[in-house]
């Protein structure tokens, strides 16, 4: 499945603002509270895989693109819910990541509102870690939307696509955790948590 969207970042007060402005022109989001693991940082060509866990249902996934490209392909498929099985699967993935240089790996946590618009969707997400950040992504629902456009119409800077390999290392550095430094006990813990939000 092809990725079309563009991304931007938020104040909090801004983020907030404009929920409760797209909540008065769409009606309430579609919730979602998700943890993903992502598996080794960019290759040379643009992949990373995760393990990812949405409203209590885990799956594999893997993107492929640069993550400042307007177009990325993502391929996903179910797994079963079993911590255990979750967690080995982390490092059947970590395993195959040979260079040292490309093996950190960093859980990333979030709280998304999602609405849906005529031919995209428009998604706000609180995400989590070290500290907050928001931000927020227009994806395309439709070929040849020009999301430019759709974004200067619902009053949004998508300031995303600009920031260079260096300032999405820094982006990381500052936000998400080390899955790395962190211990097998702590990581299916945090799994067990993430698996249990099936509902808000």
């Amino acid at each position: 499945m092809l990725e079309i969207e563009v991304r931007g970042t938020l104040s909090e007060e801004s983020f907030y603002n404009d929920l409760k402005r797209f909540s008065e022109q769409f009606g309430e989001p579609f919730r979602q509270r998700r943890m993903a693991i992502r598996i080794g940082t960019l290759n040379k060509y643009g992949i990373n895989n995760r393990i990812k866990i949405t409203n209590g249902i885990p799956e594999i996934v893997q993107k492929i693109g640069s993550v400042s490209s307007l177009i990325r392909e993502e391929l996903s498929f179910k797994i079963g819910r079993d911590i255990d099985e979750i967690y080995q699967a982390y490092l059947v993935l970590r395993n195959t990541i040979t260079d040292p240089l490309l093996k950190r790996s960093v859980i990333m946590q979030f709280d998304n509102f999602i609405f849906k618009g005529k031919n995209f969707e428009l998604k706000f997400a609180h995400q989590t870690g070290k500290l907050d950040k928001f931000v927020f992504e227009v994806e395309a629902k439709e070929d040849n939307l020009d999301l430019e456009k759709v974004c200067k119409e619902l009053n949004l800077n998508p300031n995303m696509q600009s920031m260079s390999e260096e300032d999405w290392i820094k982006w990381n550095a500052d936000l998400n955790i080390d899955a790395d430094e962190l211990d097998e006990k702590y990581i299916k813990a945090l799994i067990k948590s993430y698996l249990k939000s099936t509902t808000f």
